[in-house]
Parts: structure tokens; sequence; C-alpha cells
């Protein structure tokens, strides 16, 4: 019960979330980092280099998605949340940025190097949050900490079904690259998110940040600067059998936080392959 109170003193509303999203933003300096293949940016609070957190964002979001939870984060450490390959504003790789998890491991470690730490803490969120468990996994002993909010692994694929996947994301990577649609304002992109699963039932106002950090002007209207690349179908999938390796990797503590109107129910899931 005392839990619950809690809980519900620590309500915001939207106006609030706005305000302090907001304020936590003034307070974040950008940061570019330079990969081999191109660049990454985003932004970080904190000056404690050797506790640094690096923070990845949902599957076409970015990263002031996590400008909310930046406000009420703990100080005395180093935040980093970047935009990751092909969305927000980093740069984008072209025709071979699908959106396979396994291509933004190596990204991640390059990340880790390039910030000049020898472990990061990860927090993530859906796709990044299944990244962040992968990546855990692959650089154990690289990690502090990994948080995954509503991701932990992504839909996990038949063996016998691995031909036919491949020639379907073959094919579709020749048929050319998704093209964005432009929208009259950004309140009208903002109706067109809140319509789609992965913002179901998100007040309009807060994709307003997300909106600002992943949209330009052009003569038509505005357009999200995603990589429409990143829409191709992944040409690897990953098994049961692939991610009860990865949990058997994981050697450092990770915290799941699952949604309550998630994708799918992945506790009963998750605990059947780490109780197996």
């Amino acid at each position: 019960n005392e839990y619950k109170s809690y809980l519900r003193n620590m309500a915001l509303t939207v106006a609030q979330i706005l305000r302090q999203s907001r304020e936590i933003l003034a307070k974040c300096r950008p940061i570019t980092i330079n990969l081999h293949w191109g660049t990454v940016r985003g932004i970080q609070i904190g000056e404690n280099h050797a506790d640094t957190v690096l923070m990845l964002h949902g599957f076409l979001d970015n990263c002031y998605s996590f400008l909310p939870l930046l406000s009420e984060l703990a100080p005395g450490k180093r935040y980093v949340a970047i935009d990751l390959p092909g969305h927000g504003q980093s740069e984008h790789k072209g025709k071979t940025n699908n959106n396979s998890i396994l291509n933004i491991i190596p990204d991640v470690e390059e990340i880790r190097r390039e910030l000049n730490v020898d472990k990061i803490s990860l927090i993530g969120h859906s796709f990044g949050g299944i990244v962040s468990t992968i990546y855990s996994a692959v650089y154990s002993d690289k990690v502090n900490y990994t948080i995954g909010i509503d991701g932990l692994f992504p839909k996990l694929a038949d063996p016998s079904q691995f031909v036919k996947n491949l020639r379907e994301g073959s094919d579709k990577l020749h048929e050319g690259a998704y093209q964005p649609r432009t929208y009259a304002t950004s309140e009208i992109l903002a109706q067109t998110k809140a319509s789609t699963p992965w913002y179901k039932g998100l007040p309009l106002e807060l994709s307003e940040l997300m909106i600002e950090r992943g949209t330009k002007k052009t003569e038509k209207g505005l357009i999200q600067t995603y990589d429409p690349a990143v829409r191709h179908a992944s040409l690897m999938y990953i098994s049961r059998d692939h991610f009860k390796n990865v949990l058997e990797n994981i050697k450092t503590p990770t915290l799941f936080i699952e949604a309550s109107k998630g994708f799918v129910d992945l506790m009963p899931i998750a605990k059947g392959m780490i109780m197996n």
C-alpha cells in the first residue's frame, strides 16, 4: 500500500512532464560521435565520465524520448542518449541499414570506445532494450548493468523458415526504399503517430519532443528524418536457441521493466527460457 501511494504521488500531468523535459533539455549538451561509417548524434548531461550510462531509444524514435526519464534519474553520473544510426539527427548508413538488431551491436561497441570509457551501463527502451540485452551478453566485460524498458528480445524466428525469411528480406531490399510521407503540420504527424501501435494511447502532446528532434521542414511540409532503409526487413533473425545463448552469457545485473500495454507478454517466455 505504501508503494502504491508512492507511485500515485509520483504521477505527473502531461504539462508537468513537458515542462520538466524542457528544463532538462536546457541543461543537456549536444554530443557528436564519429564512427567508421559516419556520425551519431545525441545529448548528454553530467560530468562523471567514469560512470557513463548509454541510453538507446526505440524503433523510429530518437534520443528526446528519454527526456522525461532524464529529469528523474539520479545525479552523479554521465548520461548519454544517442540517436541510433538512421534515426533523429544521426547520419544514415544507406541501403544496407535494415532493422537488424545485430547490425547495431558493433556500433554500440564503437560508441563505447569513442566515449573513452572502459565500461558502460545501459538503459534501453523497446528496440534499444533488445540491443542493450544482446550487447551486454556479447560484451559482458564492458557492461556494469543493463536496464531494459519494454524490450528484452525480438520476435523469435522459426529456424525452419530461415530460407523463406531470407528470400523475403532480400526481395524487399531490392524493391527500393520506403518513401517517407509529408505532413502539413506537426499536429497532423502527432495524430498519425498516435494511431500506430507504437504510440497508441500516448497523449498527443508527448509526441511534441520527438517530432521536434526527428523532423525537418521541406517546401511541401514536414518529413521525418529517419533513414527509410531501417524499415527494410532484417536479413538475419534470432531463434529461441540464439536468445537462450544470449541469456546464458549475460554476467552483469540486468533489470527488465515490462510495460502493462506492451506489444507482447514477454515475461512468460522470458521466465521459461531462464528457468530452462
